[in-house]
Formats: structure tokens, sequence, C-alpha cells
């Protein structure tokens, strides 16, 4: 997993806006495992990376390279620049909503779920303390 690029902007709502809270208009490397290895097999299965966007505590948007499926459950990694290092938070997600655009990249919105083994409290204290800056 290479380092993050991670960063705060100002980017305008849009009209097909599906979220009831804020969000933080920034942009991260995200791994997705898109397949696990199986019960036999040794190592970490196939992850994919890429660029999330349009944070909250309860979701983002990514864009990558293949189609995730409406519905499917997904273990990711997001990787955030902090002040004095790289932040990996292991998140599970939702896939929301999927759709191609047209020049080999999909777009998708994943929304964060609880589940053990997981740092989803340290996820909402990070994006809570970026929007306290």
């Amino acid at each position: 997993m290479n380092e993050p690029d991670y960063r705060f902007g100002e980017q305008p709502e849009t009209e097909t806006e599906q979220r009831h809270e804020f969000r933080l208009s920034g942009r991260a490397r995200v791994w997705l495992q898109v397949e696990a290895p199986g019960p036999e097999e040794s190592g970490d299965g196939r992850w994919l990376a890429c660029d999330g966007h349009d944070f909250s505590a309860n979701g983002l948007r990514v864009c990558s390279t293949e189609p995730l499926s409406v519905g499917a459950l997904i273990v990711g990694v997001v990787q955030l620049a902090r002040p004095g290092g790289r932040a990996d938070y292991t998140l599970m997600f939702e896939t929301i909503w999927s759709q191609d655009d047209g020049d080999g990249r999909h777009r998708s919105g994943l929304r964060v779920l609880e589940s053990d083994d997981t740092s989803l409290a340290d996820w909402l204290d990070a994006v809570a303390d970026a929007m306290d800056d």
C-alpha cells in the first residue's frame, strides 16, 4: 500500500447529494479487499487501490478501475496523512451505489458499518478532529 494523498478542500454540493450529514471534501488512498483468501489459502486475498473523496463519519465516495457490486460488504483500509505520519483505519463498508464513468473508471458510494475488529472509533475521532480544524 502506497503513501496516502489526503487533503481537505472546498467542493460544491451536487444536485444528487444523498448524505444527511456534513462531509469533508478531501482525498485519501483507500484499499478495498475485493477477494478474500479461501479457507485453505494463505495471504491477504486481492486488494483494489481506490481514490477516496467526500468523507463523512458514515461514508465516502471512491473512484476505482473496477466496478463494485451494490450491496457488497467490503473490508477496507483508509490511509490518512496525519501530523507525525500516516494513520490507517480498517473499516467495514457496504456499497450503496456504483456507476461507470465511461472512461474506464468507476465511482461508488460506501457506507461505513459497525463491525468488530475495525478502527471505527478511531475513524469517528479522526473525522470529528478534521471538522474542528
